[in-house]
């Protein structure tokens, strides 16, 4: 692992290991935020989003109405629909 400084306070950053895919992966890419309290993540997710990605969150995560409002998330998910969503999106 490179040494790096924090982002958003976070070292690992969420948001270097979102831009990394979104770069790598553009419209294959599925982005999974499964806590949105921080900052960090915001900017991967908007990466991977400039990239047409998907990007999804757990409707019973605590932080959904914030995580929506800034538009971090492409659709909320019932927790025990996850999986099949994400298995759906792959095989888009």
């Amino acid at each position: 692992m490179l040494p790096r400084d924090p982002v958003a306070g976070e070292r690992p950053s969420i948001s270097i290991l979102f831009a990394s895919v979104a770069k790598a992966c553009g419209t294959e890419a599925i982005g999974l935020l499964l806590g949105a309290d921080g900052e960090d993540g915001d900017a991967g997710v908007r990466a991977l989003q400039a990239g047409g990605s998907y990007s999804v969150i757990p409707m019973e995560n605590h932080a959904l109405g914030f995580t929506l409002q800034r538009k971090l998330a492409t659709q909320p998910v019932p927790m025990d629909q996850l999986s099949a969503t994400i298995l759906k999106l792959c095989s888009r």
